[in-house]
């Protein structure tokens, strides 16, 4: 039973303290906010000992917080001092303390007064922030200023280098003042990620963004650009290392479905392309996909994009990518044959498959087309050597896995051969740093 009362004196706790906080958030005043009457018990160099805000309606009021390790504080002191006394009768600037007892700051008056550099203004000392002025103006920051305009309503909230000559007169004549707002977010989290949750502002409160992250099965996969007057943003969701590393190295062209274009150099291939049973497919995807986002203001160019998208990579996956021209066995797709067998007849494009989508008729195609169709995932690079630009008319039976010696019969029916030989190609090599 014990157990249980105290079981329910903590949940009460919590309880008690969540709604003090949501209350405290609810009491923080805003511009334009009424600032209702609080007292100030401890007023030192002055001649008054206990203070009202009320007492100074009609007039500006400025609110400096300070602490006396705060070089920015301590500075503007003598430059208040003379804007005070110019404007005696219509502004009352009060230093505040929330940070140190009444005697700490009692003893710094008397060594600036006993330096030459007395200070004569009425320093308001609170000694902690279990205080209404705390609650309803608080900071995080130092110097920091609460203007109060002759109705008592909250002006702005700035930092002391905007209390000048300008801002004071502007704020007699009712007029804007030229400063920042500074309204600091209170419950603001160093240990947790800016923007994040709101923390330190709302997520799209960023200037240039990059990230990754692992693989995410809430999302679909898919790469991709949006370059417009506003922004330019790459981002490419539920990727392989090497689709990314692609992706960045051709400026955002899809290119080489079947890796052909790819050197290894002292890596584990294992991590970049999937090799294994289909059944273990969705468990290496979690394992080795990722999601990478890249935002940047439009003035960046298209190849700076790519560039800082390419060095996020190799900087993340701890590799040197590049590329490189390298002599790599090919196969040539030339003409034998001065009779053309294949132009097209109407040149309209045309696609069929049989049932098994091994045979395919196409019509009205690109030599490049139909190397694209003859390519596959074990097969050399093909290079058109053919220097044929007419559109074509082709049926082909499609063999997998890849077999040089069936497709070059029929390929030298229309008057077509691939030839083995060695070529200079521009490869993407990826190697440990």
């Amino acid at each position: 039973m014990k157990t249980l009362k105290f079981i329910i004196l903590i949940v009460i706790a919590f309880s008690s303290l969540s709604t003090l906080s949501q209350q405290q958030r609810r009491l923080k005043l805003k511009v334009g906010d009424v600032v209702p009457d609080i007292d100030f018990n401890m007023v030192l160099d002055s001649s008054y000992r206990n203070l009202k805000l009320s007492d100074f309606r009609g007039k500006i009021v400025i609110l400096d917080y300070w602490n006396k390790w705060c070089g920015s504080c301590l500075e503007a002191f003598p430059k208040l001092q003379i804007l005070q006394k110019k404007y005696k009768d219509q502004v009352v600037i009060i230093p505040v303390s929330f940070l140190h007892k009444q005697q700490v700051v009692k003893d710094f008056l008397s060594n600036r007064k006993k330096i030459g550099m007395e200070i004569k203004l009425p320093f308001v000392v609170f000694e902690n922030t279990q205080n209404k002025l705390f609650e309803l103006l608080p900071t995080v920051g130092y110097p920091h200023c609460i203007w109060i305009n002759k109705a008592g309503k909250v002006l702005s909230m700035s930092s002391t280098e905007y209390i000048n000559d300008d801002n004071i007169q502007r704020s007699l004549k009712g007029e804007k003042l030229e400063m920042p707002e500074r309204d600091f977010q209170m419950d603001f989290n160093n240990s947790k990620p800016l923007l994040t949750g709101g923390n330190g502002g709302t997520d799209t409160a960023f200037v240039y963004r990059s990230l990754l992250t692992k693989f995410n099965n809430r999302i679909n996969y898919t790469i991709n650009k949006e370059f417009d007057s506003n922004r330019k943003r790459v981002y490419a969701l539920n990727q392989t290392a090497l689709e990314l590393i692609k992706y960045s190295l051709y400026k955002g062209v899809a290119k080489d479905p079947f890796n052909q274009h790819i050197v290894f150099d002292q890596i584990n291939t294992s991590d970049y392309m999937f090799n294994g049973d289909k059944d273990e497919r969705y468990k290496w995807e979690q394992q080795n996909q990722h999601c990478y986002e890249l935002i940047l203001p439009p003035e960046f160019t298209n190849d700076e994009v790519f560039n800082i998208m390419h060095e996020d990579l190799d900087r993340f996956f701890k590799i040197k990518s590049f590329c490189e021209m390298r002599s790599v066995n090919c196969l040539v797709l030339r003409r034998i044959d001065s009779i053309d067998h294949i132009k097209s007849k109407t040149g309209n494009f045309d696609l069929s498959y049989s049932a098994s989508k091994t045979n395919i008729s196409m019509k009205g195609i690109t030599i490049p087309t139909l190397i694209s169709f003859i390519t596959m995932e074990n097969s050399p690079i093909i290079i058109d050597d053919t220097k044929y630009t007419n559109l074509i008319d082709i049926k082909i039976n499609i063999s997998k896995p890849f077999d040089l010696e069936v497709l070059n019969v029929q390929l030298i029916k229309s008057g077509f051969k691939l030839f083995n030989e060695k070529r200079q190609i521009n490869m993407i090599v990826i190697t440990n740093k």
